[in-house]
């Protein structure tokens, strides 16, 4: 793992998430950076020193304080996406000899090649066409790999099971006159007499509306109609809005294509997500026009019964703790669960991170206990120097120091050596900063408890490790000997300080956030 910028609560977080793989550098982990050179003073002892000579923790900032977490709960379109995805990923070979068809229904997997229209529906039934959402004016169409989340979710799932026979397909007109029945696309510049403008954009006109005149102004069928195909007209042209006195204005325009196939779409509702790229456009409610032009099929898996225990390979005592009347519904229960429980993990991450933020933010450092941060500097150089020359690194860079502008990504003219030292305090400072919250508030585990947490962190570490490997034991002894030597070879390796930090560290924070109120959606 290349080292990044140290801090104690990424820094810790990341080695419980790799415990599986202990012999990686980490900042501050005792047996990655022992045999070094360098580092032989005695550590800091966070618990026996008296840290507020060192540190001043606003309390404010964790009890009773409130984490807003913006993570929605687990919804069903999140299960069925997921496992969209696994039905995906149990596609085949290309079948009908890997020719394009329109005449066959779309399974995980296939690739679809599409052109979609997005909007979202008003309350009295008109489409308001959402900007970016359209792909009309491409000269090619897009390639969507049904499952592969690509699109906003949903959008995939309302794909599968339709046949592009059953409804109509999209052509591009760009010659001949335009008809009354036309849905006419026009690049434009237009604006309102309240003040909106838009320039270049891509402005659909269905000359069929019946209330075109309402939307656009008297006339604009017949402007619309005398437009040439690909020239711009830059006579602007003011049309009063039926029954009222309103004014549309078309500052320039210019006649893309037009369509005479819209009638009958694959129509897909689906919600965008809570964090969309486009703030306006997060948690709402849209609507796509999608027309399949062809697609390239594969040997699918409908979701069924016989694919859940087949092809997912989900065994029936598995699916028995779930309730339902079907292997089906016990198979999107236990997916259900399952991503609540990471949706949970999720959220104490971030509410974790959060916490972190104003922890740092509201405490006060006095002095920083100085040898502990000359050790650790040490201890640091001299295990990126030990892994400079044990793996031949001097070969790509002759200079060490070339090496450490290289490892952490640095721009010309930064100083690997201050930056180093940065971390080094960053780490100690919230190393005092957690410290001496869990000693005020007594949040230090008993030996009893220590050592129960102590041996699951390296269970944790043993299991991932052999779950990773697709290890597996004949019997519970011949488990317990593996563990145990394993147990044996992890300590040697990294050091018990290794996994007290992981203990200090998870029992504590666990304590802290059960002071705050996490706030979620």
């Amino acid at each position: 793992m290349k080292a990044t910028k140290a801090n104690f609560k990424k820094g810790v977080a990341a080695r419980i998430i790799s415990l599986a793989l202990a012999a990686t550098l980490l900042l501050g982990a005792a047996a990655a950076l022992a045999g070094c050179g360098g580092g032989n003073a005695e550590p800091f002892d966070y618990l026996e020193e008296d840290l507020t000579k060192y540190v001043a923790v606003d309390s404010s900032r964790y009890r009773d304080a409130d984490i807003k977490i913006d993570l929605p709960d687990v919804s069903d379109l999140d299960v069925e996406v997921y496992i969209l995805s696994q039905l995906k990923a149990k596609k085949g070979g290309t079948i009908y000899d890997g020719e394009y068809r329109y005449d066959k229904v779309i399974y995980p997997g296939d690739k679809v090649y599409i052109y979609y229209r997005g909007y979202e529906l008003l309350e009295n039934g008109e489409e308001r066409d959402l900007s970016g959402t359209c792909n009309f004016s491409s000269d090619e169409l897009t390639e969507l790999e049904i499952g592969s989340g690509s699109f906003v979710p949903g959008f995939e799932l309302g794909l599968v099971g339709k046949n592009p026979q059953d409804y109509s397909r999209f052509e591009k007109i760009t010659e001949g006159e335009v008809l009354d029945t036309d849905v006419v696309y026009l690049t434009c510049t237009y604006s309102y007499e309240t003040g909106e403008t838009n320039q270049n954009y891509l402005l659909r006109i269905d000359l069929s509306d019946p209330d075109l005149e309402k939307k656009f102004g008297t006339g604009i069928a017949d402007y619309v109609k005398s437009l040439k195909f690909g020239e711009t007209k830059r006579e602007a042209k003011t049309f009063t809005l039926a029954g009222t006195d309103d004014k549309f204005t078309l500052i320039s325009a210019r006649l893309d294509f037009l369509t005479r196939c819209e009638e009958n779409p694959i129509v897909v509702k689906t919600v965008f997500p809570y964090d969309y790229r486009e703030e306006a456009f997060r948690n709402k409610t849209v609507y796509f026009d999608v027309y399949v032009k062809r697609a390239l099929h594969y040997e699918g898996v409908m979701l069924s019964d016989e694919a859940v225990t087949g092809q997912l390979g989900i065994k029936e005592a598995e699916l028995e703790k779930y309730e339902g009347g079907s292997a089906v519904e016990k198979y999107r229960n236990m997916v259900k669960s399952q991503l609540v429980e990471s949706n949970a993990e999720n959220r104490k991450y971030l509410a974790e991170n959060t916490l972190w933020d104003k922890l740092i933010s509201g405490a006060t450092v006095k002095r920083m206990p100085s040898g502990e941060v000359n050790r650790l500097y040490n201890e640091y150089y001299y295990s990126l120097r030990d892994q400079y020359l044990s793996y031949g690194l001097d070969q790509y860079y002759p200079d060490f120091s070339d090496f450490l502008v290289a490892n952490f990504e640095l721009e010309a003219g930064e100083d690997p050596g201050e930056y180093m030292r940065s971390m080094v305090e960053s780490e100690v400072k919230e190393k005092l900063i957690f410290y001496s919250i869990v000693k005020t508030e007594g949040f230090v585990p008993d030996g009893e408890k220590f050592a129960e947490l102590y041996n699951s962190i390296i269970k944790e570490s043993f299991d991932a490790e052999n779950e990773s490997s697709g290890k597996t034991y004949a019997t519970e002894e011949a488990y317990n000997t593996a563990f145990e030597k394993y147990k044996t070879e992890a300590v040697e390796k990294n050091g018990e300080e290794y996994f007290a930090e992981i203990v200090y560290y998870r029992y504590g924070m666990d304590k802290i956030l059960d002071l705050v109120n996490i706030i979620t959606p």
